[in-house]
């Protein structure tokens, strides 16, 4: 019939959604996506949807795997408590230690010594997000104790010095080894020359313990000096009291001389290993009373003078 007919259509534009973001995992661990998929590779994901209105939503997702740490110690055996100061160590370095006995945070150093006898809990830790921790126990050995006790050379040259022994802590039985000549491995020592001794004292832990002694060197003489001369002697050629020496001990030096009854020297000697044999000018001496005069020097500084008879039988 001619009329208009006219169609009014409204556009209604709606927003398209786009999701950004960043996210970080550890090495080893994975993250679902918002598509549901799974991945544990660093990178830039995208996933889209379409939303009730027909609209694109997208979803970016950026992903970080960071290094994971390993913070697993090292196994430590069993150490004396003088063992030395250790340096522990973990598969992978950068964290912290702490413990009884730890004397640096950061190098892991542990002192036996400090931390002493027992069993002590040790930790690692290494912090961050993909950090990790580990925890051991060391057990350190209580050494044993020595104490040493010495009696000094009694007297000059006698070699009869000793030292006693005491062991305390430690785990028994203990054993013994001495720096003496003989490398003695008992408690104790006896007729010891004047010096230095040393001791290793190891107990049933194999912990060693070393200490030393001094034998002191006595200026005591083992004697009282003295000097004799015997009053008769017979050198007839029987091999016996053959010839007339000067006896004692401790004589530095002396001077022994024999005069006959008229006070001519018959013999002299200041050699106490030089004897008279009864012969005056290479011929035998009749048998006579004769008289002789001494004087010694003493190791003490002290002197002697005498002046006696002898008698020369055949």
């Amino acid at each position: 019939m001619g009329c208009d007919s006219t169609i009014t259509t409204t556009l209604i534009v709606d927003s398209a959604y786009l999701t950004s973001s960043p996210v970080a995992i550890c090495q080893g661990d994975s993250l679902q996506l918002p598509g549901g998929a799974y991945t544990g590779i660093a990178g830039i994901f995208t996933d889209s949807f379409s939303t009730v209105s027909g609209c694109d939503s997208v979803f970016i997702t950026t992903l970080t795997v960071d290094t994971a740490f390993d913070a697993a110690i090292t196994p430590v055996n069993a150490i004396c408590a003088n063992t030395g100061i250790l340096m522990l160590t973990a598969a992978d370095g950068g964290g912290a230690w702490s413990g009884t006995g730890i004397t640096n945070a950061d190098s892991g150093y542990f002192d036996p010594s400090l931390a002493g006898a027992g069993t002590h809990e040790i930790i690692y830790t290494i912090g961050g997000s993909c950090g990790d921790s580990d925890t051991i126990n060391i057990s350190v050995y209580e050494v044993p104790s020595l104490s040493l006790w010495a009696l000094d050379e009694s007297c000059e040259g006698e070699n009869d010095g000793s030292v006693e022994l005491t062991v305390t802590g430690g785990a028994i039985p203990y054993t013994y080894l001495w720096n003496d000549v003989g490398s003695s491995t008992t408690q104790d020592l006896a007729a010891l020359n004047p010096g230095g001794y040393t001791v290793i004292v190891t107990d049933s832990n194999s912990c060693e313990i070393t200490d030393n002694i001094v034998i002191l060197a006595s200026s005591t003489k083992c004697f009282t000096p003295y000097v004799y001369v015997p009053n008769v002697f017979s050198p007839n050629g029987d091999g016996e009291n053959d010839k007339l020496y000067v006896q004692g001990k401790g004589i530095e030096e002396m001077t022994f001389i024999i005069y006959d009854r008229w006070g001519e020297k018959i013999f002299e000697t200041n050699d106490l290993t030089n004897g008279w044999n009864g012969l005056f000018k290479g011929k035998p001496m009749n048998e006579a009373v004769f008289v002789y005069y001494l004087k010694a020097a003493f190791n003490d500084e002290s002197i002697v003078e005498k002046k006696g008879n002898l008698t020369l039988v055949r």
